[in-house]
């Protein structure tokens, strides 16, 4: 489950590391003016951003409809050519009260004149934290790219997405950039901002965005890819699943956040998976699994991104004498274990055909839990399983990178789709 700190920078470039803009400037924020929801069809589109605080939840949140887009600015791309992207505002629904939620992300489309309508590529980040700064949408720092191989790739994908002539969308989650907490490796709530940002991307009309979309994640993101998948046909029928890629998905959390708990490097993990699942269940709270040592930092939980939290936790574990921060192990008690098996994917049918790709030396997301994956749903969907001798966790997105190319298109083009579960 964790990520090291070189691969969690990496793996947010596709959808943070290629822009800069300068919020509240002239040159980067539209000159449409007016409301938030246009009372009727205008010839400047009022959801354009005017304001000091973009990720501000608007008071008009309540009684909207999922997937309506809320507003978004344009911003300035680095790294790319033929491009351009918008950071967005849209709806969803909390998984923790159903209530109504605002989501944000980014918008990354062609920049020459549609030629009939485009396609879409959803991304999902792997973990970057829980808190509001780590935001893949807000936290890009500008600096020039390194030259580390796997952000390479990451960028030339995004690159041949662009070129395809594809629109590239890029949740952040729930809770992570706007209000709320960020309901970590709950599936259900990592599916719907998934899902209903393809629907705010088609109200961007100027992109002409179509109806069908590809779905595309690694590790956290790959579960939600995974969960995208599934509630497609419920919760957002009006878009049409091409197909769900799925990097190193985190699947079986019920096994996995236990035995993360044991791990001392790890100790970031097991608290963040935590706050995660009470951020996403009313019933649950945190002192029931959670030591009082790490219950007193849990502010560090919304205040700081993986690598600092990383390292604060495993010290404080360390200073405290202890061995880990599980006071008790979650499944045994009903509530937790209930929430946490409702976040494991395959559990219903997705019908869209899905490529899996694992790393044989993973010792992230290990390749027996994804074994564990497909075993579970293969048969009942159509699944290409593909595992990469000499792969860690960082390096799956460089092994697969042909591979998700290959499959990508040919799902965007219709072609036959032959499973081949192992």
């Amino acid at each position: 489950m964790a990520i090291t700190t070189r691969w969690r920078t990496a793996a947010a470039v596709l959808s943070i590391g290629l822009v800069s803009a300068a919020c509240g400037t002239s040159t980067d924020a539209p000159s449409a003016t007016g409301g938030l929801i246009p009372a009727a069809p205008t010839t400047t589109d009022p959801r354009t951003y005017q304001g000091t605080d973009f990720y501000a939840t608007p008071p008009a949140v309540a009684g909207s409809s999922h997937g309506d887009l809320v507003s978004y600015q344009e911003i300035t791309l680095q790294g790319l050519t033929g491009a351009k992207a918008w950071r967005v505002l849209y709806r969803s629904v909390s998984v923790k009260d159903e209530k109504p939620i605002v989501v944000s992300g980014m918008v990354i489309a062609p920049s020459d004149e549609a030629r009939g309508q485009r396609p879409m590529v959803a991304w999902a980040h792997a973990t970057v934290g829980s808190a509001d700064i780590c935001a893949p949408s807000k936290s890009f720092n500008g600096k020039p790219l390194t030259n580390d191989l796997s952000e390479a790739v990451l960028i030339e994908q995004l690159q041949f997405f662009i070129r395809q002539g594809y629109v590239v969308v890029a949740t952040d989650y729930e809770g992570l950039g706007t209000e709320g907490p960020h309901p970590y490796l709950v599936g259900e709530s990592e599916g719907r901002s998934v899902l209903d940002s393809l629907l705010a991307a088609r109200k961007m009309t100027k992109l002409n965005a179509s109806d069908t979309a590809v779905i595309y994640g690694l590790s956290q993101g790959g579960q939600a890819a995974l969960f995208a998948g599934e509630l497609a046909p419920t919760w957002a029928p009006e878009i049409k699943i091409a197909g769900v890629v799925a990097a190193a998905p985190i699947s079986e959390i019920d096994l996995l956040l236990p035995i993360v708990a044991m791990v001392p490097d790890l100790a970031d993990d097991y608290v963040l998976g935590v706050y995660g699942q009470v951020a996403g269940n009313a019933k649950l709270n945190t002192s029931q699994v959670l030591d009082p040592v790490a219950s007193a930092q849990g502010s560090l939980v919304e205040s700081q991104c993986v690598g600092q939290i990383q390292e604060g936790f495993k010290a404080l574990l360390a200073s405290s004498g202890k061995s880990t921060f599980m006071s008790t192990n979650p499944l045994t008690l009903p509530d937790w274990k209930t929430q946490l098996t409702s976040s494991v994917p395959g559990q219903r049918i997705t019908g869209a055909p899905i490529l899996v790709l694992q790393g044989k030396d993973d010792t992230i997301v290990p390749a027996v839990t994804t074994q564990t994956l497909i075993k579970r749903i293969c048969g009942k969907d159509r699944v290409q399983y593909i595992v990469y001798a000499n792969t860690r966790h960082g390096d799956i997105i460089e092994s697969g990178d042909r591979d998700i190319r290959a499959f990508i298109t040919n799902r965007m083009a219709g072609a036959p789709f032959t499973p081949a579960c192992s």
